[in-house]
C-alpha cells in the first residue's frame, strides 16, 4: 500500500515538472500561448477568491455568484493588465521615435545654420564684386 502510495506521489511530481517544463518551452515558442495562460490564470485567481468570499458571505448560492462575479473580474483585471502593458509598450517606442526625429531636427538645423552662413558669406562676396564692377572711372579726353 505505501509503496503504491510512494509511486503515485514521485510520479505525479515528476509529470508535473515534465508538465512545467514543456509548459515553459512553450511560452519561449508561443506568445499566444503565453497569453492565453495569463488569461485562465487571472480569471482562475478571481474565481477562487470570488468563490471563497461569495462562500463565506452567502453560503451555496454565494459562491457561485462569487465564482460568476470573480472570473468576470479576474477576465477584466487581465484585460486592463495587457492594455496597460501595451500601453507602456507603445509609449517607449514613441519616445525612442521621438529621439531620433529630435537628432534628425538638430542636425538638420545644423546643417541650415551652416548653409545660411555660407549663403551670407557668398552675398557679401558678390556685393563687394558688383561694387567693384560698378566703381569703374571713365575718363575722356578734354
Amino acid at each position: 500500500m505505501y509503496r503504491k502510495l510512494i509511486f503515485l506521489v514521485v510520479g505525479s511530481a515528476l509529470a508535473t515538472s515534465a508538465s512545467a517544463g514543456e509548459r515553459h518551452r512553450a511560452h519561449k515558442a508561443e506568445r499566444a500561448a503565453r497569453h492565453e495562460a495569463r488569461a485562465a490564470q487571472h480569471e482562475s485567481i478571481g474565481m477562487g477568491s470570488g468563490a471563497a468570499i461569495g462562500a463565506m458571505a452567502g453560503g451555496p448560492v454565494g459562491l457561485i455568484l462569487g465564482a460568476a462575479f470573480g472570473s468576470w473580474i479576474g477576465d477584466r483585471f487581465h484585460h486592463e493588465h495587457d492594455a496597460r502593458i501595451k500601453a507602456e509598450q507603445s509609449t517607449e517606442q514613441a519616445l525612442a521615435r521621438s529621439k531620433t526625429l529630435e537628432t534628425r531636427l538638430v542636425a538638420a538645423e545644423s546643417a541650415a545654420s551652416q548653409a545660411g552662413a555660407a549663403f551670407a558669406g557668398e552675398r557679401a562676396q558678390h556685393h563687394r564684386d558688383l561694387e567693384e564692377a560698378l566703381s569703374i572711372e571713365v575718363l575722356f579726353r578734354t
